[in-house]
């Protein structure tokens, strides 16, 4: 947990005001919600999420994006994005012949980062352009 104090000064002709208050920063934030969904272009796969329902007391400031080849046990960052941004491009991806991939996300605030969305299914890069695949089961 961590407090933060905030005092705001303001003066206009004989009036002077200060207003001071505590913000209190319970922690990381949740995950991101929903489903990671994943649109497969030939060695490339566009990922998009959804803002966590918690931000932790404090606004997400980035998206750490990672993904995997399906028999490997190392993550690999594939980007970092601001709080803002909920859509990655991921480029370089083997082709399907080799193989599938599993994709998380994880939010970011200035308490630390939240435990990863993460992909239930393998997305298997594909050519030529494929359409829209859900990551997720039913």
């Amino acid at each position: 947990m961590k407090i933060t104090r905030h005092v705001f000064y303001a003066a206009q002709g004989v009036f002077q005001f200060n207003v001071s208050y505590l913000h209190l920063l319970t922690g990381k934030p949740s995950a991101p919600s929903g489903r990671l969904r994943a649109k497969k272009s030939g060695d490339s796969v566009l990922l998009d999420w959804n803002a966590p329902y918690d931000d932790g007391g404090s606004r997400v400031t980035s998206y750490v994006v990672e993904y995997k080849d399906v028999d490997s046990v190392m993550w690999q960052r594939a980007a970092v994005v601001d709080g803002y941004t909920r859509t990655v491009a991921v480029h370089g991806l083997r082709d399907a012949a080799i193989g599938d991939y599993l994709f998380r996300v994880t939010a970011v605030n200035e308490m630390g980062a939240s435990e990863p969305l993460e992909t239930d299914v393998a997305v298997r890069p594909s050519r030529p352009t494929a359409g829209l695949y859900d990551c997720t089961n039913e």
